[in-house]
Order: structure tokens, then sequence, then C-alpha cells
């Protein structure tokens, strides 16, 4: 049995697809950079917190470990993610930093990670004032994304 072949003079008009992906956006205003730093450190101290959470779950899984009943009793695998997922985060806001250039579709990201480490932080004990810390990424982050999307309608909008 043989195939037939459509003519190629049939073939359909392609709309040609622009990319999905926004363009960085390079930051100028003040109050924009001012939320992209505050941002920034308060992820660095969060590091900071994670990162002394992390070791204090290997030293309990080194010291008590045998007398653990439960997997990750100790809590290193979780915050061995938490840690992993806030420093993400930071790395996205240190090459905002450093190139004034905010990639929002990363920025989103971030967002939503910020979500998950809130979550996930609540669950596990941590020093006081980590979630404040927390929330006001969170929040940095969504003014950011807001501020980007302004940004973008306005260059849309015909100039009267």
């Amino acid at each position: 049995m043989t195939r037939r072949i459509q003519p190629s003079d049939n073939k359909r008009q392609r709309s040609v697809r622009r990319s999905s992906t926004p363009k960085p956006w390079v930051l100028r205003d003040p109050e924009m950079l001012g939320l992209v730093f505050q941002a920034f450190e308060d992820l660095t101290t969060l590091r900071q917190r994670c990162a002394r959470n992390v070791a204090g779950a290997k030293e309990d899984e080194r010291l008590f470990g045998h007398l653990m009943q439960y997997v990750d009793q100790s809590g290193l695998q979780r915050w061995s993610r938490v840690s992993e997922r806030v420093t993400t985060s930071w790395s996205l806001l240190d090459n905002t930093v450093r190139t004034n250039c905010l990639d929002p579709a990363q920025c989103q990201e971030s967002y939503r990670q910020m979500w998950s480490v809130r979550t996930v932080w609540l669950g596990l004990e941590s020093p006081p004032g980590s979630l404040a810390l927390i929330d006001r990424v969170i929040d940095h982050l969504r003014q950011l994304l807001i501020c980007y999307a302004q940004a973008q309608g306005q260059r849309r909008r015909p100039q009267p």
C-alpha cells in the first residue's frame, strides 16, 4: 500500500511566534533598586540562618543519628532543601544587583520558591524573625513583578 503525498502548494500559513521569554528589565528607578537591595540583604541573612540550621542538623545526626527513630528527624534534608531554594533566590538577586537588570521569568520563579520556603519554614524550628524576613522578601519580589508588569503595560499603550 502506498501513501499519497499531498501537493506542497497547500501549505498552511504559519504565524510567526514571538519569544515568550521576556527581555531583562533594566532597573533605573531608585525605589525599584531599593527593593532589590533590601530583598538581597534579607536573603543574605536567611542564607546565613539556613547554613547554621543545616550545620546544627548535621551535628545532631552525627551525635544522635543512631538514636533517631524517624527518617530526617534532625531536619537535615528539609533544611538542605530550604537552603538550596534560598540560595537560588539569592543568586538571582545577586545577578540583578550586579547588572541592574531584572529577569522577570526568574523573578517569578524566585517568588514561587520563596512561598514554598515559607511553607516549609513554618514546620521547622527556626530563629525568631525569620518568617518576617521571608515575608518581606516575598513582598519585595511581588512589588518588583507588579512594577515590571505596569512598565510593560505603559510601553504597549498607544500614546494619544
